[in-house]
């Protein structure tokens, strides 16, 4: 059996949009024909209005934190946001916390998303990763700012034990949470480990204001939180190099391996052309909604597209959201940088992922072979390809 699927677009990242296209699958997902509009009669086609795409990748999220959904409260900055996420989380039952990992799957699966690069801090959500119902490629982040060899191996150590939990078939890698809690050592540590597989990984860039004060004056609301919420003085375990985080960043880990830089919120001009120097494997991933929510602003979009950055989109967690959903992020950005066509905001929520994370022979893009998955946005201004904020992303395959 054969499903024979058209709207008013098919949309594929490296072909554009394609008029009343049909796209051709198998009972197993697997595309095995993109027709011309009049190839089929008309009665042997299911019909949509709007526009059909592959379906769509969520490039970072942590799925582990979704019993969070309400919790923490934002707009406050990411320092506020930071201090109390420890001790709240560990407030829940485990049942809790899994039935909420299930519920915020659920609601990606339904949302179009059909791969996830996925932070953990442990294993609890491996069991719903083996399911396979969503692709997952599972970022294990490690801490550890002090830079000593004991305690860089320490880390390095818990996430090779985390990693040995991952079931069979799942992909994972390890991961540095942010240029303020990881050390030189610990950088280099997680490079050596990734290039043995080799895998992508990332790492929170450039959240806050605060972060580059830290970095370029070594005071702050970072070494306050430190001082006050971790006990810890950082005049004893950080060296502040009076730079840009970036360059701490990829200056300590200088990693052949893909390499995403994720939210990027108040990253310059010359930030990402550091980054491109000194990684040519660099990617960019935008989680809007999520800056919003904790730090009430947004990364300059056109910076990025005018140095021709690879760019992603994330959710990041129900903790830092209201929803999981890609296709409200693309509606954040399209409202505060209405220059980027629809289909530059498309090619970042499918291929780019999908390229990043290693996944491109079967997700990203409608090509015969694959089984991307198929998504119909509906509700769309299909004259101008704009989406409205009634549309809505919703999985057929």
């Amino acid at each position: 059996m054969y499903y024979k699927l058209q709207a008013n677009f098919l949309f594929d990242p490296k072909a554009g949009f394609l008029p009343k296209g049909i796209v051709v699958l198998n009972e197993e997902g697997m595309i095995v024909e993109i027709a011309k509009p009049d190839s089929y009669a008309h009665q042997d086609l299911q019909h949509y209005k709007g526009i059909l795409c592959p379906g769509l990748v969520n490039s970072h999220c942590h799925i582990e934190l979704s019993h969070l959904k309400g919790k923490l409260t934002g707009g406050n900055g990411l320092v506020s946001f930071l201090a109390p996420i420890n001790t709240i989380r560990n407030t829940f039952e485990k049942s809790m916390i899994l039935s909420a990992m299930e519920a915020a799957e659920e609601e990606m699966y339904q949302n179009g998303i059909v791969a996830v690069g996925d932070i953990s801090n442990e294993a609890i959500s491996f069991d719903l990763k083996a399911k396979r119902r969503l692709y997952y490629h599972t970022y294990i982040e490690l801490f550890g700012l002090e830079n000593q060899e004991a305690v860089a191996e320490a880390s390095i150590n818990k996430g090779k034990e985390i990693y040995a939990q991952l079931p069979e078939g799942l992909k994972g890698s390890l991961t540095p949470h942010a240029p303020y809690t990881v050390s030189p050592t610990l950088y280099h540590k997680i490079d050596a480990f990734n290039r043995q597989i080799p895998s992508p990984t990332s790492i929170h860039n450039q959240e806050s204001l605060s972060e580059r004060e830290l970095f370029m004056t070594g005071r702050g609301a970072f070494y306050d939180l430190f001082l006050n919420n971790f006990n810890v003085d950082l005049d004893h375990i950080f060296d502040c190099p009076k730079s840009h985080s970036i360059q701490y960043t990829l200056g300590s880990f200088p990693s052949g391996n893909r390499t995403l830089l994720v939210h990027n919120t108040f990253t310059t001009a010359k930030d990402i052309a550091y980054a491109h120097q000194t990684n040519d494997q660099i990617y960019w991933c935008f989680c809007p909604n999520a800056n919003l929510y904790i730090e009430n602003a947004l990364p300059n979009f056109e910076l990025f597209r005018q140095a021709n950055a690879r760019i992603t989109v994330g959710t990041d967690s129900y903790g830092s959201n209201w929803q999981l959903c890609i296709l409200e992020e693309l509606k954040v950005i399209q409202k505060h940088a209405p220059q980027i066509p629809l289909e530059e905001l498309l090619t970042w929520a499918t291929i780019n992922g999908a390229d990043f994370m290693g996944i491109s022979d079967c997700y990203g893009s409608l090509e015969v072979g694959k089984s991307p998955g198929i998504v119909l946005l509906e509700n769309v201004d299909l004259e101008n390809k704009v989406l409205r904020p009634e549309s809505r992303a919703r999985r057929l395959m």
